[in-house]
């Protein structure tokens, strides 16, 4: 999945392995921002996507995500985010850790 990070926020897209079965894909598939100065967890509102050799859209109803291979930014009606695209196994423990405790209260 992805894990893009800044000194902000960071976006992490997710995919529930607890839920094999389930054929919604938006039960399974999802971005998650964390927001470094609130240290608050949110569920983005998937509105639609774009996929292409050059790049990659994602819209939501809190902004716009965009990466391509030299650049990935998130973009609100407030500000614009540059992001550093990172593996995922580089994800700190303490979003980690929240992720969980996000995903284990999320009503299915």
């Amino acid at each position: 999945m992805f894990y893009l990070d800044s000194r902000e926020l960071t976006l992490i897209e997710v995919k529930r392995n607890d839920k094999p079965q389930e054929k919604n894909k938006s039960k399974v598939y999802f971005w998650l921002l964390f927001n470094k100065s609130t240290d608050k967890i949110e569920k983005l509102d998937f509105v639609s996507m774009q996929s292409s050799k050059e790049k990659e859209e994602r819209i939501f109803r809190q902004g716009k995500l965009n990466f391509r291979s030299t650049s990935e930014f998130f973009e609100t009606l407030q500000r614009k985010y540059a992001l550093e695209n990172l593996p995922p196994t580089q994800l700190p423990e303490k979003i980690g850790k929240k992720i969980h405790t996000f995903l284990s209260v999320l009503p299915d």
